[in-house]
C-alpha cells in the first residue's frame, strides 16, 4: 500500500472543469484542429477528421483537449457565434438558423469552447486594469489662512461691471 505510487488516475471531464481558466485556454489552442474551407476538398476532409475523431475518442464527449471538428464554412470556436449554426450576427435559436443545424457534439464543443473564451477575456481584462492607490491623510486646514488680507471692492471697480463692454453707446 504505497500512497498511489503506480496508480495513474486520468483526467475526467469532471477534473477539467475544475482546472483554472488559463490552463483551460491554454490546452484549448493547443489541440486546436485545422477547420478547413467551406469547398470540396475541404469537405472531404473535414469528413476524414470527424471519423477519426469518433474512432479515436469511442463514447467521449468533446472538451479542450479533444476538440471537435468545425463544419467548413462556420466560423471559428470563441468568436461569440451561434451554436447552433456556426454563424454570428444572431443568438441560440434565432430564425435565421432554423435549417442549419450542427452536429451535437459541434454544438457541444462550440458551447465548452465559447465558455473557456469569455472566461479567459475576462480573467485578462480584470487582470489588465490598473488600480491606483490613494493614500488617505486627515484634512490640515490651511495654516494662517485666517492673515489673508481681504480686499475692499472698491479696488477693482473697473471689473465689476455689468454693461457690455464698449461703454454705454449701441452694441455695434
Amino acid at each position: 500500500m504505497g500512497r498511489g505510487i503506480g496508480c495513474r488516475q486520468t483526467l475526467t471531464s469532471q477534473t477539467l472543469r475544475e482546472r483554472p481558466i488559463a490552463l483551460r485556454h491554454e490546452d484549448m489552442t493547443q489541440h486546436a484542429l485545422p477547420h478547413h474551407p467551406n469547398t470540396p476538398e475541404g469537405l472531404a476532409a473535414y469528413q476524414a477528421q470527424v471519423i477519426a475523431w469518433h474512432a479515436k475518442n469511442p463514447n467521449q464527449r468533446p472538451n479542450e483537449q479533444h476538440p471537435y471538428p468545425l463544419t467548413p464554412g462556420t466560423v471559428g470556436v470563441g468568436s461569440h457565434e451561434c451554436w447552433g449554426c456556426g454563424q454570428q450576427g444572431h443568438a441560440q435559436g434565432a430564425p435565421v438558423c432554423a435549417g442549419a443545424i450542427l452536429p451535437d457534439y459541434e454544438q457541444e464543443w462550440r458551447r465548452i469552447a465559447g465558455f473557456i473564451a469569455r472566461a479567459y477575456n475576462k480573467e485578462r481584462f480584470v487582470a489588465s486594469q490598473q488600480v491606483n492607490y490613494i493614500a488617505y491623510s486627515p484634512y490640515m486646514q490651511y495654516p494662517a489662512y485666517s492673515q489673508h488680507q481681504m480686499y475692499p471692492s472698491s479696488a477693482y471697480d473697473g471689473d465689476i461691471d455689468d454693461g457690455q463692454g464698449n461703454g454705454q453707446g449701441l452694441s455695434a
